[in-house]
């Protein structure tokens, strides 16, 4: 089915809050096989909602949706103006709806006669539409025809929104196609290598491909929609495919073939081998930390971690000998594998790395630019460092220096780098 998305909502226009309604709904609704042909952000005013629904509806639209969804403005406060937007549009005054009113005494455990007039005019839809309850809040949704294509009004609070979507939209959408995907991470490859690696392959009429790059890596992923009574034939036909793609990944950039990220995998490798990893670092103060140990399971990998920002904290935490900060710099490869050495020996961890960088934006010189990191991982094998030169905000630099740490550590633990 073709669907459209209206938001709502002045402080989505403004910057405010992000708008993650229409992510969350795309996610929701395409694995079942429904395209998003449009999402529109306007603002809370009568006037422009009415403009929106009409564009919606007319010929003007995109793909002449088949389902139309509007997010945002039904709350108590007096911004709140797509129920009486939509009532005006439509031509109907709004009505106090003794369903909808029910629905909001019990949510709040209050009788009707202590609502307060705020909270009341949530109860109100327009006349002759179908309210819709909210098992989440305390704004009634509602549901009417309009040139043949349903309309859903839902607020725009995404816990009300996904709650509401999943009780009033879904069960219309059923279909016996189902999504079959298979999805993988890769570290350090760039698309452009991709493109050149993935240009011979030619995919069967159905399929898809799809690269996303971010701060995670790049997640590519292949997928079709299959009817039920087909499944087996194009899971095998699936699984011969993404076999031929994986083999044109370099296989130091293929962080898992089986959809995990870099922080997972590596978890999932030192629990593995029962083994234990500990961390220092400078220009990330903690990002490195925090995404082992945001991992289920990581409380059985994760020794301890050094914040060791200043020269001093690298001698006393770490025992970095001063005269390696003396004669290198703190960002050298030097002191990255004294750091990653020292962790390893102070923590008694199987596993260590170490980070120390130029998150900017000042600090940079010449010699090291803003974006100039080290990473150095160790075990009792022996140790290895890595340059980076990275470009980006501080956060940027920060962030993408401590995958770059945990794609060197899955490298170590496979043995792929001693």
């Amino acid at each position: 089915m073709r669907i459209g998305i209206i938001n709502i909502g002045d402080e989505l226009l403004g910057g405010k809050i992000l708008n993650s309604n229409q992510f969350d709904l795309a996610r929701l609704l395409a694995p079942l096989g429904h395209a998003i042909v449009f999402n529109l952000v306007i603002g809370d005013d009568e006037a422009h909602i009415a403009k929106a629904l009409d564009w919606a509806l007319s010929a003007a639209a995109p793909a002449s949706p088949e389902l139309l969804i509007l997010t945002g403005g039904l709350g108590p406060t007096a911004d709140d103006l797509t129920r009486s937007a939509v009532a005006a549009w439509l031509r109907r005054p709004l009505t106090e709806n003794p369903d909808a009113l029910d629905w909001l005494g019990v949510f709040l455990g209050r009788p009707e006669a202590a609502l307060a007039p705020g909270q009341r005019g949530q109860a109100a839809v327009p006349d002759g539409t179908r309210p819709l309850r909210n098992p989440a809040g305390t704004a009634c949704g509602f549901t009417f025809e309009a040139q043949g294509v349903p309309v859903f009004a839902f607020p725009g609070v995404p816990a009300e929104l996904d709650a509401m979507a999943r009780a009033h939209v879904l069960p219309m959408l059923a279909s016996d196609s189902v999504l079959l995907e298979k999805s993988a991470w890769t570290w350090g490859w760039s698309e452009s290598a991709q493109r050149e690696a993935f240009a011979g392959s030619a995919l069967p009429a159905g399929f898809r491909f799809s690269s996303l790059p971010n701060e995670r890596g790049v997640h590519i992923s292949l997928s079709i929609f299959s009817p039920a009574s087909q499944r087996a034939s194009r899971e095998a036909e699936l699984a011969t495919l993404w076999t031929s793609l994986l083999t044109a990944i370099p296989k130091e950039s293929l962080v898992d073939a089986e959809g995990d990220a870099l922080p997972q995998t590596v978890v999932k490798a030192l629990l593995a081998k029962g083994a234990t990893v500990s961390v220092a670092e400078s220009c990330t103060g903690g990002a490195l930390g925090f995404l082992l140990t945001e991992m289920p399971g990581s409380s059985g990998i994760f020794r301890q971690g050094y914040l060791t920002y200043s020269n001093q904290a690298k001698i006393d935490l770490l025992g970095v000998d001063p005269e390696i900060l003396r004669t290198h710099g703190a960002v050298s490869e030097a002191t990255a594998l004294a750091m990653a050495k020292g962790c390893l020996t102070k923590s008694g961890a199987t596993y260590a790395a170490a980070i120390t960088g130029i998150a900017g934006p000042d600090g940079g010189t010449a010699e090291k630019p803003v974006g100039t990191v080290w990473i150095a991982v160790a075990s009792g094998e022996g140790a290895f460092a890595r340059l980076v030169n990275l470009r980006g905000t501080r956060a940027v630099i920060r962030w993408r220096s401590a995958y770059w740490a945990l794609n060197q550590l899955r490298l170590m633990i496979s043995g792929q780098i001693q």
